[in-house]
């Protein structure tokens, strides 16, 4: 979760997500979906779509990427991510009430 979150961190100083490569791009992508498992992509621009305005950026991303043909919809949707994500969330709650 550690390397995820710094990831993302590192993503967020960038002025320009473009600039990043495909394969920095998906793996960030990856870390929003591990991260946030609770977000879908699809509506991110609505008021009440619960996506934190400094994520938004990666959602509008990875929709033209999606759209140019760079990234599949199986890099757009990453349910195995946010699957991953779900259960790391599931057995730290779980450690937290044992103790």
């Amino acid at each position: 979760m550690h390397e995820r979150k710094e990831t993302l961190e590192k993503a967020l100083l960038c002025d320009d997500l473009k600039c990043l490569d495909k394969e920095a791009f998906v793996k960030t992508w990856n870390a929003v979906a591990f991260l946030y498992p609770g977000l879908h992509i699809d509506g991110y621009w609505e008021d009440d779509s619960g996506w934190p305005e400094e994520l938004k950026p990666f959602a509008e991303e990875a929709w033209r990427r999606y759209e140019s043909g760079e990234i599949t919809s199986e890099q757009l949707y990453p349910a195995n991510e946010a699957r991953k994500g779900l259960e790391a969330i599931k057995n730290i709650e779980g450690l937290e009430n044992e103790n």
